[in-house]
């Protein structure tokens, strides 16, 4: 049987952002945030935060199975990585 696909669209600076699993429990069991509550912060904050990286090395520290699983480093940005 087909894995049902849930997801939340936002519009984002023109363009149309696809949000997978939204209500998914982010951080730990303690913090009650969901994926999405995480989108909508980094959005507000988004302006500042790239202000202060801007033009300086950056690594993506992944905890695609939660903040109490063991993280990885992704090295590359996928091929399709917008400007």
């Amino acid at each position: 049987m087909a894995k049902k696909e849930t997801g939340a669209i936002l519009s984002i600076d023109g363009r149309e952002v696809r949000i997978t699993n939204p209500d998914k429990p982010w951080f730990s069991r303690d913090v009650k945030l969901s994926k999405l509550d995480v989108v909508k912060y980094y959005l507000q904050v988004a302006s500042g935060a790239v202000a202060g990286v801007r033009d300086r090395p950056n690594v993506l520290k992944r905890f695609v199975d939660g903040a109490e699983k063991p993280p990885f480093y992704q090295k590359r940005a996928p091929e399709n990585t917008p400007d």
